[in-house]
C-alpha cells in the first residue's frame, strides 16, 4: 500500500471542498444549510436572496423541511482554504477564523483609486510607487497645501504605514472640503488607528480634528468619520490665498 504524498492529500482535500460547494454563491457551504429536491446543496443565507425560490442549477423548488445536521457538523470541523487561494494564498483555517483572515489576507484583491489597476494587497504599494510616485506617502505626518479656490478638487493619496495601506481622500462638495482616511482592511484592524487633521496657516495651528475610527475598505465612510471644512472659513486664515491640511496617522497603543 502506497502512502499519499502531501500533494495528493491536498488534491483530495480540495476535491472534498468542491463537493461541499453552495449552488448559489459557489463557495464552501456555510451553516445553516439546505438542499433542493435534486440534491444540490446551498447556504440558507444565499437561498434567502433568490427570487424566485428555485435552485439555480436545476430550477426545481428548494426543500425547506430537511435539516442537514450531519453536513453542518462536518463543516464545523473542516479546515477551509482562503477565498484567495487562486491568487496564491495557501492558508487554511477554522470556520470561525475565516473572516479575520480573509479581511487581512495579503493576496486579497484591491483597487487603485488613481487608475484602473486591481491587484493583490501586498503589491499595491509597489504599483503606486512605480505608476504614481507623487501620490505615495510613507510618513505618518503629511502636509497638503490648498488655495481658496476648491472648485472641482478631488484627489487620493496612498499612505503605507505600520505594514498597512490607507487611502487619503480629499474632495470639494458644494462649499465644503471633505476629507477621510480609508483603511484597506477590516473594521477590527481599522479601530487600532487614529487620524488627526489640523488646519494650518503659515504661523500656527487653527483647528484640530481627531478621527478615532478610520473607515474600513469595504464600507462607505459615515459623516462622523470624515473631516469637513467650510471654504468660507478660509477667509479667517491670515494667509488668505492658501491654507494647509496637516494629516497625522498614528497607531493606538
Amino acid at each position: 500500500m502506497s502512502l499519499l504524498t502531501l500533494g495528493q492529500a491536498k488534491t483530495a482535500f480540495l476535491s472534498l471542498i468542491e463537493i461541499l460547494e453552495c449552488a448559489v454563491c459557489l463557495e464552501t457551504l456555510r451553516a445553516p444549510t439546505g438542499i433542493c429536491r435534486n440534491g444540490h446543496l446551498f447556504c440558507q443565507e444565499c437561498k434567502s436572496r433568490l427570487k424566485p425560490n428555485r435552485c439555480p442549477l436545476c430550477r426545481c423548488m428548494f426543500n425547506n423541511k430537511i435539516q442537514l445536521q450531519l453536513i453542518e457538523e462536518f463543516l464545523a470541523c473542516l479546515p477551509r482554504p482562503c477565498r484567495n487561494m487562486e491568487n496564491g494564498c495557501q492558508a487554511l483555517f477554522k470556520l470561525d477564523e475565516e473572516s479575520d483572515h480573509e479581511q487581512a489576507c495579503l493576496f486579497r484583491l484591491v483597487r487603485c483609486f488613481l487608475c484602473e489597476y486591481k491587484g493583490h494587497y501586498h503589491l499595491l504599494e509597489d504599483h503606486v510607487r512605480n505608476s504614481h510616485p507623487a501620490d505615495l506617502w510613507t510618513k505618518n505626518t503629511i502636509k497638503c497645501s490648498y488655495n481658496n479656490d476648491l472648485s472641482n478638487l478631488k484627489h487620493f493619496k496612498l499612505l503605507c504605514l505600520y505594514g498597512e495601506a490607507f487611502w487619503y481622500h480629499c474632495e470639494s462638495v458644494r462649499d465644503m472640503l471633505v476629507a477621510d482616511i480609508q483603511f484597506q482592511g477590516s473594521k477590527r484592524v481599522a479601530s487600532k488607528f487614529q487620524c488627526v487633521i489640523q488646519v494650518l496657516n503659515l504661523d500656527r495651528t487653527k483647528t484640530t480634528f481627531p478621527v478615532t475610527c478610520i473607515t474600513s475598505g469595504k464600507s462607505t465612510p459615515k459623516a462622523s468619520q470624515k473631516f469637513y471644512f467650510s471654504t468660507k472659513m478660509v477667509k479667517t486664515i491670515e494667509k488668505k490665498d492658501n491654507f494647509i491640511l496637516k494629516i497625522q496617522l498614528n497607531k493606538l497603543k
